[in-house]
Formats: structure tokens, sequence, C-alpha cells
């Protein structure tokens, strides 16, 4: 009996994907840190992915705004970047992420309030709520961001405009598309929930105003892309927070997008205060599946936009369960981070499980307050590392030193306060040495 999975999918431009499996996004953090452009490494890592067998391939979260990074070693496409000698570097990213005939969608965003303070001393958002993050003491919380001020009408605007300016320049670079990032507390998920969009204006209050954000980002990158360049949409089902952004708003979201020119819709869920897709789930949870199978296949009975969903797949049966529902491909993320090669081993009925590995330190209070960050950066790791299938991040030097520099400083960023600081550090260490030895360090 042949799998629905391994059926090609045509989407409503006309481009067709080889097969069901979509690589969903995930920050890789291999961008030059000094420019922010694509390196070698990625150009490896996303052809090693492609040649696994993958039908769509979704690249890790490109910013629009260089001001406003979740990492410092974030991908930017902007003006900057795409002169004629830097936009060689996004060409050469895209033929190895269409390698083998996998479509390459560029996910693209803006950080929002959710900027640490290694790349961002002032982050915007729709209002001044700052991030709180359940299980992280509150002076670790201070050190690693800053509070968000509420952007003016025209940074709204401003960052409209940069999303298409960013969607143009990846059609021009090659890629087949855009999903442009709505969800996990970005600044467009944010405008979303009342939680963190307390404004008066037309971009606040009901939904219509809190989405009118959302409805302009997408109607600016359909003007400015050729009507064959996929956009698709990356969209929390809900915060999974009280007060917060909604199911049920959500869905009437998605029935308001039908003829706004998407060409794919992805269900997610959660934020860094609740990160619903990025945490070690009960096994009543895992016996599921699919995380957001419920609210996806409601959804899907009335939408005519393919949906991908991502998350919790461990089978495939369940994969070939969640596309029996309604669901038109199937993310992963974490699986193709352990095995690059698993879509064609399950297509090929190599594989009946796909991998899964969840990352603990083993001490209760660590693995509680650090659950979200291991995960993340756990894989991360594994990612960096694709082309070593046994290589495996230490999780204590993600606890010391990448967490630091993610969030904290990270030296190759910021080259000449670094050395300064080291220069520092030298000079006192020497005069401190002079001191306790009685050495001279004059003639």
């Amino acid at each position: 009996m042949s799998l629905k999975v391994a059926t090609p999918l045509t989407l409503p431009n006309g481009k067709v994907a080889r097969n069901r499996f979509s690589k969903a996004a995930t920050s890789e953090a291999l961008a030059d840190p000094s420019t922010n452009l694509p390196t070698a490494r990625l150009d490896k890592i996303y052809k090693i992915w492609a040649d696994g067998g993958l039908g769509i391939s979704v690249t890790g979260n490109v910013q629009v705004d260089r001001r406003y990074l979740e990492n410092p070693r974030n991908v930017v496409l902007d003006s900057k970047n795409a002169t004629d000698g830097t936009i060689h570097h996004f060409k050469r990213w895209a033929t190895n992420c269409k390698s083998s005939g996998t479509l390459a969608i560029m996910q693209i965003s803006h950080a929002g309030r959710q900027c640490p303070v290694s790349c961002c001393s002032q982050p915007i958002a729709p209002s001044a709520v700052g991030l709180r993050m359940p299980g992280i003491p509150q002076f670790l919380q201070n050190m690693l961001t800053v509070p968000p001020r509420a952007m003016t009408n025209e940074e709204i605007k401003e960052a409209i405009t940069k999303f298409g300016d960013t969607a143009s320049l990846a059609e021009e670079a090659g890629f087949d598309g855009v999903q442009i990032h709505g969800a996990h507390g970005y600044l467009i998920s944010s405008f979303l929930s009342p939680n963190t969009n307390k404004r008066t204006d037309e971009y606040g209050g009901s939904l219509e105003n809190r989405s009118r954000i959302l409805f302009e980002v997408i109607a600016e990158v359909r003007s400015r892309v050729s009507k064959t360049f996929c956009v698709f949409l990356k969209l929390n089902s809900a915060d999974f927070q009280r007060g917060g952004f909604t199911e049920g708003e959500s869905h009437e979201i998605i029935n308001k997008l039908q003829d706004k020119g998407l060409d794919a819709i992805e269900i997610s869920g959660g934020t860094y205060e609740q990160m619903e897709a990025m945490t070690i789930k009960r096994d009543s949870t895992r016996q599921r599946e699919a995380y957001f199978l419920e609210f996806a296949a409601k959804v899907a009975s009335d939408s005519k936009i393919p949906l991908i969903l991502t998350g919790g797949f461990s089978t495939i049966t369940g994969v070939e369960t969640a596309l029996s529902e309604g669901i038109d491909v199937v993310g992963l993320v974490r699986p193709v981070c352990l095995d690059p090669e698993i879509c064609n081993k399950l297509i090929e009925k190599k594989e009946t499980k796909l991998p899964r590995f969840d990352p603990v330190i083993g001490v209760a209070s660590l693995d509680k307050m650090f659950e979200t960050a291991l995960m993340n950066l756990y894989y991360q790791g594994k990612l960096q590392h694709l082309d070593d299938p046994t290589h495996t991040p230490s999780l204590w030097w993600i606890l010391i030193w990448t967490i630091n520099r993610q969030y904290y400083w990270d030296p190759l960023r910021n080259k000449a306060t670094t050395a300064a600081l080291l220069a520092g550090v030298g000079l006192s260490a020497a005069f401190f040495l002079g001191k306790v030895f009685g050495l001279s360090l004059t003639a």
C-alpha cells in the first residue's frame, strides 16, 4: 500500500512539492555574526536535508531588520546584505536548499520583544510588556533581556515594508517562496495576543485590530513578489496562556485568510513564555503524536489553503493519520536533526519510527528552569554538525557557554570590545601577578 506522504502536492500557485514532508524552521545560529550573511556550513546542512528526501525545506528565521534579532547569528536579508557583492551568498544557499528537487522556502521574521541583550539594546513591540519566562529567576531574565518599548505607527509601517523588501530579495536570490513568521511570540504574534498588545489605536483592542499588521504584511509581501512565488504563513493555534491568543481567534483569522493569496499555513503554538512546541511532553501527549492535530483537523475541514502541521510525530502511522484527517503536509524538525535521511527511509519503508531524544541534565531544578533553552540549543547543536551523526552536544557546555554567547555576549559579533576586555583582563592579571611576586613591569 502506497503512503500518502510520498505523493506530490500542488500548491495554490502551481508549485509542486515532491512529497508531503517539510523541514520546519528552526534557528540555526550559523550566520557570520559580523555580517549576518549565510555561511558555507548553512549551505552544507541544507543540501544534506534536501538530499535526505524533503519535499519542502523552510529555513530558520531570516530577519527583516538587523536591529532586532533573536540571535546574534541570525541571517539577515535586507538592502545591506543584498548588494552585488553579497547577494551571491543567498543564491548559493537557495541552490543548496533546492537540491534533489526540494522546494526552498525562506522563513522571514522580526523578533520584536524577543531580542536578547547580545544583539539588541532596545527591543520594540506593540506595547511595553517585558518577557516573563516561567522557571527562570527574574535576575537572570533581567541579564538576558531588556523590556521593549511600544512601537510608533511609523515603525509599524516600516516593519511591514521590510517584510516586503526581504520577500522580494528572497525571490531575486532564487528561493521558491517565503514563510511569514506569525507565531511563537515574535513581532506579528505579539500583536495578535491581548497579553502583549495593550494598544488603543487601530492596531490594538479587537481581534480585527490586533490582526491588522498580519494582514498588511501578507498584502505587502504578496504585492512585491510574482504570482508563482510561494507565500506561506506560520501561525499559532494558541498562545497557551491565560488571556492570550486563543484557538477560536486563530480559527477566525484562518477563515479570513482564505482569499489573501497564501499557499500554505503552518500550525504551531506557544511563545518564549509558554513554548508549547518546544517542551518535553508527557506520555499521554506523545501517544497522540501531533501536538496540534485536533485544532488543525478542525481548521482543515473548511480551509482551501494547504495546512502544514509540525511537532510531535513519532511514527509513520501518526504521519499517515494526520494526512488522512485533512492535513496536507507534515513538518519535522528534531527527527531530521537526528537523522537527515529519515524522510527517504520512511518513504522507502526502511523505517517506521521517527528518532527522538529529550535532553535532560538530570538535576530537576535545572531541567525545569532551562527546559526550552536546552531543547532548542541541543537540537541546534545537532543541526550545526549534521554531517557528523556521532556529534552529541554537551548539555553543560550549552548551559555554561552557548546560552551566554547567544543571549548575553557573542565575542565574534563584538570583536573590538571583546579584544579590549581581554586586553584589560590581561593587564590586570599582569599587574596582580607583579604585585604578588614582586615583579617590575618597567625597564
